[in-house]
């Protein structure tokens, strides 16, 4: 697959998540200071690196925004779900298949110092550049796992030590800001269209919702949701 644009080759080698082939080149870009540390990345990683014209990129390229410079990029070897041993942030994802969007929650998600991001299997390779390229490049660098099955995971999660806290409005949800989000947690957001599973809430150790200041009553997007309940832990976590 072509990962395209700077930032997006640089994580795609620093991520150390895939194996990348080659990497292209503006000629006449090429003594540009953010063009002289992708080939220096290039050469301590073994990537091979070839220089090409303008026009040979643009034509190999599936987009015009890719600033004369690609990377033709194997699969991304995914995490397993024991790697999220020790860590004290994470979120599970469901229900999100933007991969716009997908990407902009990566992005929110370490931002605010989460270490994970877990979502169901599915095969993301032909939007994994979309996604690399809207994380700026956090995609290639956070741990992602992807679940087969969110019930068997999402105990799996709880017996790794993390409090299971989802977003959802019902009987039993809290305000954010009374739910205790200091200790070990991991944050379940879903989609707009059908949100969480039962595999998911029914796991649910606390599920919460974010309070609004006036009367409306429809719900944020996922990755503004994402965003607000990511910082309410980061809030938390400052005391």
């Amino acid at each position: 697959m072509i990962f395209e644009g700077a930032l997006s080759v640089k994580a795609v080698i620093q991520g150390k998540k895939r194996d990348v082939r080659e990497v292209w080149m503006d000629k006449i870009k090429r003594n540009e200071r953010d063009f002289q540390y992708i080939e220096r990345l290039c050469e301590s990683n073994r990537v091979q690196l070839k220089v090409k014209s303008r026009e040979e990129i643009d034509g190999y390229a599936q987009g015009k925004t890719h600033g004369g410079v690609i990377a033709i990029a194997e699969n991304r070897r995914f995490d397993s779900i024991e790697a999220l041993k020790g860590l004290n942030f994470i979120l599970l994802i469901e229900g999100v298949e933007d991969p716009f969007n997908l990407g902009y929650i990566f992005r929110t998600a370490a931002a605010a110092g989460a270490q994970a991001i877990v979502t169901r299997s599915r095969d993301w390779s032909f939007s994994e550049n979309v996604i690399c390229k809207s994380s700026a490049g956090i995609s290639e660098r956070l741990l992602w796992v992807l679940a087969d099955d969110f019930e068997k995971s999402t105990i799996r999660i709880k017996e790794l030590g993390f409090s299971l806290i989802c977003a959802v409005r019902d009987e039993s949800a809290i305000e954010m800001s009374k739910a205790d989000l200091r200790k070990p947690c991991c944050l379940c957001i879903g989609g707009e269209m059908r949100g969480l599973s039962m595999a998911v809430l029914q796991q649910s150790n606390q599920n919460i919702y974010i309070e609004y200041p006036t009367d409306t009553k429809v719900a944020l997007p996922a990755a503004q949701a994402c965003a607000v309940l990511c910082f309410e832990v980061v809030r938390q976590r400052k005391k």
